[in-house]
């Protein structure tokens, strides 16, 4: 993913949202699955561009190579992963992140990966729009603690 990517897929996400509700019921579901798979997407692009951003403002540039080739590697971002990789970063970033999301956000983030998988799979999802819509907001919430933890 490149540098943006969290901007387009939020974007994306929204216009789908406003979209929905034009479709047939079997469509909903279909931009259900869609929208599940780019919110997992918004929140690795979001751990990715943050913490890039972070290493480019404080390392010098070979140790930001360095940072920025092996975020390439982070996938399938359920909470643990994530705070996982922000405490790679900063264990006391780490545990503000566990004590923020600790909950609805951590359900609703384990949920879209979750469900990411099951879709990847051909496996029933059994997502809504109305679902995914409020993960998402989830997942913006956590971007945010995330962004204001390592500005």
């Amino acid at each position: 993913m490149r540098r943006g990517d969290s901007d387009r897929l939020e974007a994306a996400i929204i216009s789908a949202r406003e979209e929905a509700s034009e479709l047939s019921i079997a469509n909903q579901s279909r931009l259900a699955q869609l929208m599940t798979v780019w919110v997992s997407g918004y929140l690795e692009a979001t751990c990715r561009e943050v913490l890039r951003a972070y290493a480019r403002n404080r390392a010098d540039p070979q140790v930001y190579r360095f940072v920025s080739r092996n975020l390439e590697r982070f996938a399938n971002p359920n909470m643990q992963r994530i705070v996982d990789l922000v405490g790679s970063f900063d264990r006391d970033a780490a545990r503000k992140l566990e004590e923020f999301a600790d909950g609805s956000i951590r359900d609703s983030v384990d949920g879209v990966v979750a469900q990411r998988h099951n879709i990847a799979h051909g496996r029933p999802s059994g997502t809504t729009i109305a679902n995914v819509a409020r993960q998402f907001e989830d997942a913006k919430k956590l971007a945010g603690k995330l962004k204001s933890l390592f500005q």
